[in-house]
């Protein structure tokens, strides 16, 4: 199973470039299995508490095509859900 690794530098980054509490949800897996999807569903669910309406916020593609790469950030905050 892979690791995933926090960077120190990253961290302290953001540590000082952010006054509010952040959250940093990670998607990891092999391509076309749905990451973008779940991505869209969690924000989704967190905005509305109505799993049913679903917009695609992160642009997914499915199967072998690959359409999001990299770090997709959400700007807007969402609510603790506790």
């Amino acid at each position: 199973m892979a690791k995933l690794n926090l960077s120190q530098v990253a961290l302290e980054a953001i540590r000082t470039k952010f006054e509010e509490p952040i959250s940093i949800i990670v998607y990891t897996g092999e391509m076309g299995v749905g990451k973008s999807k779940f991505a869209s569903v969690s924000a989704c669910c967190l905005m509305t508490r109505k799993p049913t309406q679903l917009p695609e916020l992160f642009k997914s593609g499915g199967g072998g095509n690959s359409v999001t790469q990299g770090i997709w950030m959400w700007s807007e905050p969402l609510p603790n859900p506790y």
